[in-house]
Formats: C-alpha cells, sequence, structure tokens
C-alpha cells in the first residue's frame, strides 16, 4: 500500500484567505483513502485583497513581480504551517490564486510562483494545474470533480458553494460538471456594500424581497443558456451582471434577494433530486442559501467543518499526488479539451 502526505493550498475566487490542509493518503487496487489531518485559513489583509482584486489590470511585468511576491508568501505560510504545528509532508500541491480566466481565448493565470514558493518552505512543489488544458481548448475548470469521483464516491452530487457555485455529477460509468453561477463574490459585494464583511447566515438576503423581473432577467443571461462543460471567471458578475443590478433602480436589500432567487433556480436547474449532495465552501454555512435550496427539493448533507472548508485545499493535494504518479487529474468529460489529462508543475523533487 501507497502512503502519501501533502499539503493542498487553495486560494479561492471569494479572497476569504489562503487555505491550507495536510492530508493524507493512501491507495491499493486504486482504490483511495485519506484523513485530513490539519486544516489552518490564513486570512488576507487589506493590502492582500487589493493586490489580488486588482491584479487582473497589471502589465506582464508588474504581473510577473506579483507572481513572484505572492509565491514568496505563499512559501512563508506553509513553511509557518509546518513549524507551528510540528508537521511533516512529502510536498506542496498549490492551486495558486487565479487571477485572469477566459478559457475562449485560451487564456488562464493563477500566480503563485512554483520555484518561489518551494524555495521559502523547502518543500518540493506541484503547481499550475489549469493552463495546459485551457491552451488546448479546454475550460480549465472545475478540477475539484477529479476528487468527488476518487475520494466522495458516495455522493452523487458534489456541490461548492464558494465564489462561485460549481458542481459535478456520478453517472454510473461517467462524471460530468461546470459551473454553475456566481455565488457568493456576488453575497460578498452586497454586504460589504451594506457595511459588512460578509453576509452572515444569509440575513440581508432574507430582509429583502425578491424582484422576478430582474431575476428573469438574470437567468436569461448568455452562460445559462450554454452546454457544458463550462467555467466562469469572477469578471462575470462585473459584467454583465451587476450593471443589470444597479440598473434596476432596486434597493439594496432588494437586489441581494433578487440574486439569492437567482442562484437558487440555476442551482436547482443543474442538480436533481434523486441522490444526496454534499455541500461545502462558505455557502454551505449560509442558512437562508440552504433552506432556499432545500425547498427546491434537493437533498442536502453538510459535512463536518473541516471537509466543508478545506475539501478544495484536499483535492488539490490529491491532484498533486496523481500528477506524481503520472495518473489522470483532468477529466475531458469536465473540463473539455482533446482528452483526459495529467496537469501540473514539479518543481524541487529529485530526479
Amino acid at each position: 500500500m501507497k502512503h502519501y502526505q501533502v499539503i493542498g493550498i487553495m486560494s479561492g475566487t471569494s479572497l476569504d484567505g489562503l487555505d491550507m490542509a495536510l492530508c493524507e493518503f493512501s491507495t491499493e487496487d486504486d482504490n483511495w483513502d485519506f484523513n485530513l489531518v490539519k486544516g489552518e485559513t490564513v486570512a488576507y489583509d487589506k493590502d492582500w485583497k487589493t493586490l489580488l482584486s486588482t491584479a487582473s489590470g497589471l502589465s506582464a511585468t508588474e504581473l510577473d513581480k506579483l507572481d513572484v511576491l505572492y509565491g514568496n508568501w505563499l512559501g512563508e505560510q506553509v513553511r509557518y504551517f509546518v513549524e507551528s504545528n510540528h508537521l511533516q509532508a512529502d510536498f506542496v500541491s498549490s492551486h495558486g490564486h487565479t487571477v485572469l480566466h477566459e478559457p475562449l481565448k485560451r487564456v488562464t493565470h493563477q500566480i503563485g510562483d512554483g520555484p518561489s514558493l518551494s524555495k521559502v518552505c523547502g518543500l518540493p512543489v506541484i503547481y499550475d494545474f489549469r493552463k495546459a488544458n485551457v491552451r488546448l481548448g479546454g475550460q480549465g475548470a472545475p478540477l475539484v470533480p477529479i476528487g468527488d469521483l476518487r475520494l466522495f464516491k458516495e455522493y452523487k452530487y458534489c456541490l461548492n458553494l464558494g465564489g462561485i457555485a460549481n458542481v459535478s455529477e456520478k453517472a454510473e460509468k461517467s462524471l460530468q460538471a461546470l459551473d454553475i453561477s456566481i455565488c457568493n463574490t456576488a453575497f460578498n459585494y452586497f454586504a460589504q456594500q451594506a457595511g459588512m464583511d460578509y453576509d452572515r447566515a444569509g440575513d440581508f438576503g432574507r430582509s429583502g424581497v425578491p424582484n422576478e423581473a430582474v431575476v428573469s432577467e438574470l437567468n436569461s443571461l448568455g452562460y445559462y443558456q450554454m452546454e457544458g462543460p463550462k467555467s466562469l471567471d469572477t469578471s462575470y458578475f462585473y459584467h454583465p451582471i451587476l450593471p443589470i443590478l444597479e440598473n434596476s433602480g432596486l434597493d439594496l436589500r432588494d437586489l441581494a434577494a433578487s440574486f439569492y432567487e437567482h442562484v437558487t433556480v440555476q442551482i436547482a436547474k443543474n442538480i436533481g433530486q434523486d441522490g444526496p449532495v454534499l455541500v461545502t465552501g462558505g455557502g454551505a454555512y449560509n442558512d437562508f442559501l440552504i433552506e432556499k435550496l432545500r425547498a427546491k427539493g434537493l437533498n442536502l448533507v453538510i459535512p463536518e467543518k473541516d471537509i466543508i472548508e478545506f475539501k478544495e485545499a484536499l483535492v488539490f493535494a490529491f491532484m498533486g499526488v496523481l500528477r506524481l504518479r503520472n495518473e489522470i487529474n483532468c477529466l475531458k468529460s469536465v473540463c473539455g479539451g482533446p482528452y483526459d489529462m495529467c496537469l501540473g508543475e514539479k518543481v524541487g523533487f529529485r530526479s
């Protein structure tokens, strides 16, 4: 039986912070077991939030500098995570932070320079999991469904409620997945406009009244008419979604309530009532959203806290293990592209 100890690190579109998780994996006869040993989130300070949220507007030279700066910062966080918790790991598997994702233009960029990260933390690193698929015409997202397929076999659906809501669906001999809609990115925006960090438990959205015309206009947007595989970038919220909301003349609370209704409709449209739905991501704590989804007949399962908060870091650790073994970690049925792929760049490993 083979064993691996890997630190998965993940920075999501909602800019909550850097998730790090030490994960143990073992396999025998292609059956995988895992243990999430220790998870920790480092919140971004105001400066990092500004740098990351505005990075897409930087010049190529400035973006290269930020790539290295952020890679060094990631290395510092990993080193402190290991030393302060007395951990041991074989390597780090890093998603980095997405600053640009336009698969139709065959462009995606996750910053967090791998060599810099490796040098600072003192561990080998696997990184840059999306670019090769996008350059071959794929979506480069969502990548987490490979973990849904291999590590969470008991759930027909796995729903992640992060900055973007995405879902994977397991059929008898296949796996389908897609980005459904903007999610916490919008909820956080409304809350921040109201002077809060985020919409705790969905209370702000609950306080408004949805507007049918606005909900209908949102649901008619082109992305929702496309067939998968397909993926979203947070820029989709700022255009075309935000102009629709701003031009409606609605009170902020009613805008939030309208967007909650929109997200609920889109999620329910993409998930059947024929199996359990594992729910992870920050939205799993949003009582209002969960209530609305359950009212649509979805069989939602809210797991333990560590899985809610660190499932994506866990899966990127697993993707690193598959890359180390030269096994498929990106599925054509999910991400598109010409074929199943084994993605990720390696640095710091002994040949």
